[in-house]
């Protein structure tokens, strides 16, 4: 007893969180949010583990999701939240674990003291956390946000969705996370109407990395159950952020993996995810113990 109070054990806590947060509807965060953290796997060789977004059927086709617990599971078990319970309520897709939004529940809401405890509980067992946000910034959101390494705001070269970029970028400065928020730029176009330079003086912000517009990639992949094709321009954006999240050498390209054919015998593991509605977050595989 005197020993542990001299020198009390230590918890490694990682600040590898990474949020996502879309400026508005329809840009494609889930799809970031989904290939990039594939490649996070593959750039460090874990796993990772997601809460998908339960109105979005093409993500739940995707992962071929049935699981009857969600993030509603998580919350309403958070306080008394334990390895044992999350291995009941994660869902494992080979290199995913995953943990649905579940239903639509108007009535139940998400507190943030909930989610104060889910970030402990992932920060103390994964080794980074990709959260993919809804862009409906709750409080249980913003909580979020302030916990975030790094802040992705994505936006596309259109009107609408740069002028509620900046608006959410007003709100985050109000919050002093100025500092911590990556501008992304998703379907970009060779010669867009709006260049990044013209959305750079609109945000006051750089762009901090563009993916090419690939809507034949993304509907093959959706519909074929695969990731985007790591080979292809978009795929090698993907893999360009995991990099620079993670902090890695450039790999040469993988091999392309089918999400329903990365479905192996694998050691399971307990997940993390938040929010209720429009929700993704990937947990890289827990530290070794």
């Amino acid at each position: 007893a005197q020993i542990l109070e001299l020198q009390p054990p230590s918890i490694e806590s990682t600040e590898s969180l990474f949020a996502f947060l879309p400026s508005k509807a329809g840009v494609g965060c889930s799809t970031v949010a989904l290939n990039t953290s594939v490649a996070l796997c593959n750039t460090r060789n874990e796993s990772a583990a997601g809460g998908l977004r339960s109105e979005l059927r093409h993500d739940r086709f995707m992962l071929q999701i049935e699981s009857p617990y969600s993030v509603m599971s998580a919350a309403e078990n958070a306080h008394e939240m334990d390895e044992d319970l999350w291995q009941r309520l994660v869902t494992t897709r080979g290199s995913l674990d995953i943990l649905p939004a579940g239903k639509l529940a108007p009535g139940f809401r998400i507190e943030p003291t909930e989610i104060g405890h889910m970030l402990e509980f992932a920060r103390r067992n994964y080794q980074a956390i990709c959260i993919d946000l809804s862009g409906i910034l709750a409080k249980f959101s913003v909580e979020i946000l302030y916990e975030a390494k790094q802040i992705f705001l994505l936006c596309t070269p259109e009107v609408p969705s740069l002028h509620l970029a900046r608006e959410k970028l007003r709100f985050l400065r109000s919050l002093d996370l100025e500092s911590c928020i990556r501008v992304v730029m998703n379907r970009a176009t060779k010669n867009p109407l709006i260049p990044n330079s013209e959305v750079e003086k609109l945000l006051a912000m750089p762009v901090y990395m563009s993916f090419p517009n690939d809507c034949l990639g993304v509907h093959k992949a959706l519909t074929s159950g695969r990731q985007v094709n790591p080979a292809s321009e978009l795929g090698k954006g993907f893999r360009a952020l995991a990099h620079a999240i993670s902090g890695s050498k450039k790999s040469p390209v993988e091999k392309e993996h089918g999400l329903l054919e990365m479905i192996l015998p694998r050691k399971r593991t307990g997940t993390f995810s938040a929010e209720r509605v429009k929700f993704l977050s990937y947990l890289m595989r827990r530290r070794p113990t």
